[in-house]
């Protein structure tokens, strides 16, 4: 299960594996891994970015101006875990604590 967070309009945290297919072959990493590389080549360069990305923990985060960026990668995120509910989980912004594992399945992409 990818536990996906956008903490804030301009910061996103990845957290845990697929686990669809063996490793190297698990397409639904691939596509996360493919939208968070991504994101952090556009906003690497700007100001306030903050890029860990290691497997099974990454947070990227910048400025607030790049929050259209965000949006549009969010929105990747969010088709993705709506074609691969069981392993991909983006948890709604500010709500974190209130999540627990077997909650996870049935969730929605949920933005304020």
């Amino acid at each position: 299960m990818i536990r996906i967070t956008r903490v804030s309009p301009a910061c996103v945290t990845l957290e845990g594996h697929a686990c669809s297919d063996v490793y190297g072959k698990d397409l639904v990493c691939a596509a996360v891994s493919a939208l968070a590389l991504t994101l952090a080549a556009n906003v690497e360069n700007l100001e306030g970015a903050e890029i860990l990305l290691e497997p099974g923990n990454s947070r990227i985060s910048c400025s607030p101006d790049a929050a259209g960026m965000f949006d549009c990668i969010c929105k990747g995120f969010q088709l993705l875990a709506s074609y691969n509910p069981d392993q991909t989980f983006i948890l709604p912004v500010n709500i974190v604590a209130l999540v627990v594992d077997h909650f996870i399945a049935n969730a929605v992409f949920i933005q304020k």
